[in-house]
């Protein structure tokens, strides 16, 4: 049985609308694709899509007509992972900043070290890190063990060219909080009644508003170049959807559906492990997301993606949390730059050589 396990769970309240994936060209310009028609004449579905929302089901407690019963029902969420890769660079980046020392400095006496230490950053950034042809060969178990001892490494896992180091915690799906839903989570998170009473109905999402885009090509060399942009707040279904000349040779229009300012989501998080430097670490990486860090989603540039977090500490404050951190990485510094190194010189892999396949008219080419 695991040693440590520790339950940060909270609400995320949006200040403003979230964007959970990348705007996707919904109708206009002067292409082959928006020429062509189907059958009954309608523009291809090609040039008429919206990038959608992500939508997940869950089991809500309707209560209707003096009678009351669970119903599956799809509600846009955001994905755990959203909250997973903004910490996973929160703590990476702070670390190295307590420890006072670059990538680059740890790897600069082994071979091949500019892009080694790219390639472990990366690991350490986003998570993985497998180029194709790349397979892994045998690397010692006490290699592996002190190598996941890296406090965000046994945090938060990576795969490094095949190399697995699985992650001790979970995020849990943000799912929006609303009257018939909040049986799931009224004692995970402590709410009262006063605040489940001021919960929304689920019928408040089931229309979600869409961000649109205005760009404008160069007719001369049908070059994108950003015009003149607006945002217009348009339900999906509404018939102003195209009020921005689609049919314009110049016009390209691109959006996205958007989870409104106002929700309040449920975020359930929890780090399960054996290693208290870990556990420190999942405290940190928590706290500098309530202290520093407020944005969750895409389109921020843009001003989405705010959120207001509050988590409970097991009363812990979340910046005492952070300074215990700090003193852990300061005390181990040495033997945290050892273990970080060990990943250049421990872990084996091999790259293949061969060249991918040719496809049928490069083939034709070589062969004139």
């Amino acid at each position: 049985m695991a040693k440590f396990i520790c339950d940060i769970n909270g609400i995320l309240l949006a200040e403003s609308g979230i964007i959970h994936g990348a705007l996707a060209r919904i109708a206009g310009g002067d292409t082959q694709e928006n020429k062509e028609k189907d059958k009954e004449g309608n523009k291809s579905a090609k040039a008429n899509n919206i990038a959608p929302q992500r939508l997940m089901h869950q089991l809500l407690h309707v209560h209707e007509n003096n009678a009351q019963y669970l119903e599956d029902v799809l509600i846009p969420v955001v994905s755990g992972n959203a909250l997973r890769g903004i910490l996973r660079r929160l703590i990476v980046e702070h670390s190295f900043d307590v420890l006072d020392v670059s990538i680059e400095e740890l790897f600069k006496d082994m071979p091949n070290h500019d892009k080694l230490a790219h390639d472990v950053w990366f690991a350490f950034n986003n998570g993985g890190l497998t180029p194709a042809g790349s397979s892994v060969r045998a690397s010692s178990l006490k290699a592996y063990d002190e190598i996941y001892s890296i406090p965000w490494l046994g945090l938060l896992g990576a795969v490094y060219y095949g190399h697995q180091f699985e992650g001790s915690s979970s995020f849990g799906i943000l799912y929006p909080l609303m009257q018939e839903n909040v049986y799931l989570y009224k004692d995970a998170l402590n709410l009262t009644d006063d605040i489940i009473s001021k919960l929304p109905s689920v019928t408040l999402l089931s229309t979600l508003p869409v961000m649109m885009n205005t760009r404008r090509a160069n007719s001369r060399d049908n070059s994108a170049r950003i015009g003149k942009s607006e945002a217009k707040e348009i339900s999906e279904n509404s018939e102003n959807m195209m009020s921005l000349d689609p049919d314009s040779p110049d016009a390209m229009i691109y959006g996205s559906e958007y989870i409104p300012a106002g929700v309040q989501f449920a975020s359930l998080n929890r780090c399960v492990t054996n290693d208290e430097n870990v556990l420190k670490a999942f405290k940190a990486a928590m706290g500098l997301f309530l202290g520093t860090h407020r944005i969750i989603g895409g389109k921020s540039a843009a001003g989405f993606g705010r959120v207001h977090p509050s988590y409970g500490f097991d009363g812990l404050d979340y910046k005492e949390a952070i300074e215990d951190y700090d003193k852990m990485l300061r005390d181990n510094k040495d033997d945290l730059i050892r273990k970080i190194r060990m990943i250049g010189t421990e872990l084996k892999f091999k790259v293949s050589s061969k060249k991918a396949p040719v496809g049928k008219k490069e083939k034709e080419k070589e062969a004139e």
